[in-house]
């Protein structure tokens, strides 16, 4: 009996150390798991890197680790025409408020005179919306897809590209008859060079561009520096900088991408909303450049008026400039912080060599004379009806 158990005794203790052995290999196996579950630090991936003596493992475990890491933060950002609408929407609004306000203002004006006066300036507002922001903003849209970027490279896309903008420069009713012959002998040997095919279609279309940004630039100067209320000066530079963005579209054949357009846009609604960006102008060259000599003969009215046509023909042919950088760019992404800091000079150089700046100073010079004209007139009835009584 005694031998019975001691017998049953060793198997009762070997059941409970196996039990106790099964229970600490699996919380072992639990622990190993969590710390697997972890991310590994850099340098526990160093030294197993190291340990391993494989270059490659170590970089790939890096990579993955990192990804890993900053998956989170890239999951969790906005794109970047999410971070860029927020702005724009709240510059429309701004924008839209502005306007609303004046044309308010004017409408209760007019409607105190006459209520029919007050109905058809509203009316003569939301017109101009439509045909001055609504209508160039759908005939961009309705435009293709496209960027320079896409003629560079070898392959299928590369070169569909290439004879797209081929067949797009052949559509084109401007083209000189010397012109179609170098496309032709630029084209004829069957895929044309990237870069040749972007020179031409830069050097035949850049006239054209730099005379729309001309005229639109004039026509800023003009309806701005005539006008003496807001929201007649929002109207018109909002109508002038969108008709003028759908010119340059239209020249070109394609529009940008939905990113490069609401940037655009957005520097049309600061230009419309802020004078082109008042802050970083230099107010003084601006009016040096546009005066001349006539300043110093001119009352404070006629100056605030030629300073801000001036400084709105400025900004729109910035808008122009920056339009025409953004179709013409052979490279994705764009850079568009360098974009913006180029297009100060380019669009004060296309202002100067274009003349538009000659004509606001000879505008600017004639208004100036025909004040002093009638100051001296002014001053002669003054002196007559005062000598013979004297």
């Amino acid at each position: 009996m005694s031998g019975l158990g001691a017998f049953v005794r060793r198997r009762r203790s070997r059941r409970g150390a196996s039990e106790g052995e099964r229970e600490f290999s699996g919380a072992r196996e639990e622990r190993l798991s969590v710390e697997r579950s972890l991310p590994e630090s850099e340098d526990a991936i160093a030294q197993r890197c190291d340990g391993d003596g494989r270059a490659s493992a170590c970089h790939d475990a890096d990579g993955s680790e990192r990804d890993r890491r900053h998956e989170g933060e890239r999951s969790d950002g906005r794109g970047p025409l999410a971070r860029f609408a927020l702005p724009a929407a709240a510059l429309a609004v701004l924008l839209a408020l502005a306007v609303l306000g004046s044309v308010a203002s004017l409408g209760r004006q007019l409607a105190d005179i006459h209520p029919a006066l007050g109905w058809a300036f509203f009316a003569l507002v939301v017109a101009c919306l439509a045909v001055g922001a609504a209508w160039p903003i759908a005939r961009v849209l309705s435009r293709p897809l496209f960027s320079l970027a896409r003629l560079f490279g070898g392959g299928p896309r590369a070169r569909h590209a290439r004879r797209e903008l081929e067949r797009n420069l052949r559509l084109r009713a401007d083209l000189t008859p010397g012109d179609r012959e170098a496309l032709a002998a630029l084209c004829g040997g069957g895929d044309p060079a990237p870069e040749d095919l972007a020179a031409f279609f830069k050097q035949r279309l850049s006239p054209v561009i730099d005379r729309d940004i001309r005229a639109a630039a004039k026509s800023a100067f003009a309806t701005t520096a005539v006008s003496q209320t807001a929201a007649l000066d929002m109207l018109s530079m909002l109508s002038v900088n969108f008709d003028l963005v759908r010119a340059i579209v239209e020249h070109c054949g394609f529009r940008p991408s939905a990113l490069a357009l609401a940037g655009l846009y957005a520097r049309v609604l600061k230009a419309t909303f802020l004078a082109g960006g008042l802050e970083e102008m230099d107010l003084e060259e601006i009016l040096s450049l546009a005066g001349g000599n006539a300043v110093a003969r001119m009352p404070g009215v006629v100056i605030a008026s030629a300073a801000q046509g001036a400084m709105n023909a400025f900004a729109t042919a910035r808008v122009g400039v920056v339009t025409k950088s953004v179709l013409f760019a052979e490279e994705e992404p764009i850079d568009m912080r360098r974009l913006r800091r180029e297009s100060y000079g380019e669009a004060l150089s296309l202002l100067k060599r274009n003349g538009v700046l000659e004509d606001i100073r000879s505008a600017i010079a004639r208004k100036a004379t025909a004040i002093k004209d009638g100051a001296v007139e002014s001053a002669r009835q003054t002196w007559g009806r005062i000598r013979p009584g004297s």
